[in-house]
């Protein structure tokens, strides 16, 4: 019972001061979907859909997104992304913003008379940076609406 008690006890500590967490400001990160199967009229099978992400640097230094990983965390909707890695090398100024659009693979249902033709889509980002105080990573759930007019920006 001991060994165990130490072992919770020293979890919380190791993620605490974990590499890279070194106390600089989380980057707002928003991410919308500009181009989907309402655009393309509703193709079936693979697809390409374009989102847009906006990252507003709130540190006091230079941040560099390296990697997106994207998945749709719920099934249903007018397509499904399965879980997929994007490289960048975009780097952010302190107390600046950067916008960039990016295509994602998709699997489309092709039915735009479905139930669900419009249902959003709910995505699970993961996106990762490199700073000089260290590489982080932040991950948040993204609800997309779906149809004419809801891409946000």
């Amino acid at each position: 019972m001991k060994p165990l008690f130490i072992l919770l006890t020293l979890v919380p500590l190791a993620c605490a001061s974990a590499p890279g967490s070194g106390g600089a400001a989380q980057p707002e990160i928003e991410l919308v979907q500009l181009s989907g199967p309402e655009e393309q009229n509703y193709p079936s099978g693979e697809i390409e859909i374009q989102f847009g992400l906006r990252i507003a640097n709130r540190s006091s230094e230079t941040i560099t997104l390296r990697q997106i990983q994207l998945e749709s965390v719920t099934d249903g909707g007018p397509y499904q992304l399965e879980r997929e890695t994007y490289y960048f090398q975009v780097a952010v100024e302190p107390e600046r913003h950067n916008d960039l659009t990016f295509w994602a693979h998709a699997v489309a249902g092709g039915d735009r008379h479905a139930v669900d033709a419009r249902a959003p889509i709910t995505v699970r980002v993961v996106t990762f940076f490199e700073s000089a105080a260290g590489n982080f990573r932040k991950v948040f759930i993204k609800r997309l609406a779906q149809g004419a007019g809801t891409s946000g920006w």
